[in-house]
């Protein structure tokens, strides 16, 4: 329920401003026929593809996150077969089939290379998606169904047959964008994302083979000489090349990223975020903790008053690691006593503390008095404390599965902050800041294919694989990179963003660095690479889900606090409405979603409930 907004209303209004741009730009040569006007031109339908399947994406993103420990969407795994029905038809009727359309287009034109290997490119990538979710699914006749001799009951390819013609087909991509094309692409006909520039285009086709293979790379016996084969051919190395998707900050239509829209139009309706993604940054000291959360509250729960107590994460559920982190002394005295930002008898007095902020409304000079009174401390004390309580309630999220209802704290969990979404920016000196208000741009960063998802692949080629590299320097070149990208989305969005301090990040890679030079296995490496994995490709759930199915890492995800009623999800459960409809899909309906993994997941995951 949290993206249903997200930016359909905006095709037309970019299609129709594309032709009014094309007037004057006459010269791409395009064959048009005059008795087929309904087959729009290529120029036409890469907008459209583009924004259609950005959105198909953003349908399962949450879900993604939920799976592996960052959000409470579904983390459950609470799945059936109706769960995804919008999602399937959205990518066959719309999105896939804009794409389809448009490379068919291009092939029928002839002399429009771009535009095909733009078409193919993207295809390898959203269909390697699909796969990667989905597994078998309607490939080769997916799109007949406005033929002439109209096949609206495709088959269903193998995943693994789908993933061989994919890797070829960004093969076929390369070879059509190293052509030439009369009058080229720009952004004010079609390209919203590179804007026209093939070079960027040429690096994400070899770049897409590149995720592609390293996927595939446990059940592929080639993997190695391939990976290192594309390597040389380039891949995507810097933040100008990155495959992404930047969300604008229209409300009407609302074009901004989904997490905005769900979290900064009224009351938040955003999910959950899991606390232990939160906790670790915070005792991480991560530089990036106030770009990615946004606080709403610095109150304390009176946990003598019914509706506070009712509202208070894991209040019905035993055995939560996290709870409601500003009363739980274990979580007190790892993120502020043993940092030594509150005094250590804080942990002892934390029942008689809290009452005291609960009893004076946080009222900061009453309740700094009575702590100075009272419990003895000096003003430098009580002012800490003060600080740090009000700072660390704002983090309010949930255990992984705890699904025990969703109480009225709309204006008290955690919102997403201005990265990835384009909301605001949270330091330390602000406070909280309910996301009722309509504060940021919301011009989102969605993160399809970036160079620190380069990086980050490239290092687990080198541990796992041997391919020659250096995995230490591709994990800090990772980190180094989203981070820039994250202060830069930040300032965009919210003029009250500060950049992140140097010293914050020197100390954070550092330590991140020595971890890895401590641990003494090719796999114990894996494992500290692909947790910075999990922080840094927030706001893309997918390439981290793969990562996990693919490796088990990062193998320290907290385990669900209540029993789910399914095991971990090792695929998507196949949509009701084309096991229903579609006579080709009967034999898929005995897939079983947290059962049967797709072709490249040789570890089968479950969870040790």
């Amino acid at each position: 329920m949290y993206f249903k907004k997200i930016i359909y209303k905006v095709i037309f209004s970019v299609v129709i401003i594309t032709c009014i741009s094309a007037c004057e730009l006459t010269n791409l040569n395009v064959n048009i026929d005059p008795n087929s006007p309904s087959k729009a031109e290529p120029r036409l339908l890469l907008p459209s593809a583009q924004i259609n399947l950005v959105s198909w994406m953003q349908n399962l993103n949450a879900d993604a996150h939920g799976f592996v420990g960052i959000l409470s969407s579904n983390d459950n795994f609470g799945l059936n077969n109706t769960t995804y029905n919008n999602a399937w038809g959205n990518f066959y009727t719309n999105g896939g089939k804009d794409l389809d359309e448009l490379i068919k287009g291009a092939e029928r034109a002839g002399n429009l290379p771009h535009y095909l290997g733009i078409g193919q490119t993207m295809k390898a990538y959203f269909f390697g998606v699909m796969v990667d979710m989905f597994g078998d699914v309607p490939y080769s006749e997916a799109f007949g169904g406005n033929l002439t001799t109209a096949n609206k009951n495709p088959k269903f390819d193998k995943d693994v047959e789908i993933y061989e013609d994919l890797i070829k087909l960004c093969d076929q991509a390369i070879n059509n964008l190293s052509k030439s094309q009369l009058g080229g692409i720009s952004r004010d006909q079609s390209d919203i994302i590179y804007e026209g520039d093939i070079n960027k285009w040429l690096k994400l086709a070899n770049t897409v083979k590149f995720r592609l293979l390293i996927n595939a790379r446990r059940v592929r016996p080639t993997a190695k000489t391939e990976i290192e084969a594309t390597i040389k051919k380039g891949l995507i190395s810097n933040s100008s090349e990155n495959f992404k998707f930047t969300f604008n900050s229209l409300r009407t239509p609302d074009g901004r990223h989904p997490w905005a829209q769900s979290a900064y139009s009224g009351d938040n309706q955003f999910t959950y975020f899991l606390h232990q993604f939160m906790v670790e940054m915070i005792d991480n000291e991560d530089p990036r903790l106030p770009y990615y959360f946004r606080r709403q509250t610095s109150r304390i729960l009176n946990q003598n008053d019914p509706t506070d107590k009712s509202t208070t994460p894991c209040i019905g559920v035993s055995g939560c690691t996290y709870g409601y982190l500003i009363l739980n002394p274990k979580i007190v005295r790892r993120l502020l006593v043993e940092k030594n930002k509150v005094p250590a008898t804080v942990e002892d007095n934390l029942k008689a503390i809290t009452d005291v902020f609960i009893a004076y409304l946080n009222n900061q000079n009453a309740v700094q008095t009575i702590l100075v009174n009272t419990f003895k401390y000096t003003p430098e004390q009580a002012k800490s404390i003060y600080e740090e309580f009000t700072w660390l309630a704002g983090y309010f999220g949930r255990d992984r599965g705890d699904f025990s209802g969703v109480p009225p704290d709309a204006n008290i969990r955690t919102a997403p902050g201005v990265y990835p979404a384009g909301g605001v920016y949270d330091g330390r000196e602000i406070l909280a800041r309910s996301a009722s208000v309509n504060e940021g741009k919301g011009q989102g960063y969605f993160p399809m294919i970036t160079n620190w998802q380069v990086n980050f692949l490239k290092a687990e080629a080198i541990l796992t694989l041997g391919i020659a590299g250096d995995a230490r320097q591709e994990l800090e070149s990772a980190m180094r990179s989203q981070m820039a990208v994250v202060e830069s989305v930040a300032i965009a969005n919210d003029n009250k963003s500060q950049r992140i301090d140097t010293a914050s990040l020197e100390k954070y890679i550092s330590n991140i660095l020595d971890r890895f030079d401590k641990a003494t296995t090719n796999e114990q490496k894996l494992n500290v690479v692909l947790k910075q994995a999990w922080f840094s490709n927030f706001g893309n759930g997918f390439e981290i889900y793969n990562a996990f199915r693919r490796t088990g890492y990062p193998n320290d995800i907290q385990l669900n606090v209540m029993r789910p009623p399914r095991q971990f999800a090792l695929r998507l459960p196949y949509p009701q409405q084309e096991l229903t409809y579609n006579p080709n899909a009967a034999t898929y309906k005995d897939v079983i979603f947290d059962r049967d993994a797709i072709f490249w997941d040789i570890l089968k995951y479950k969870l040790p409930l």
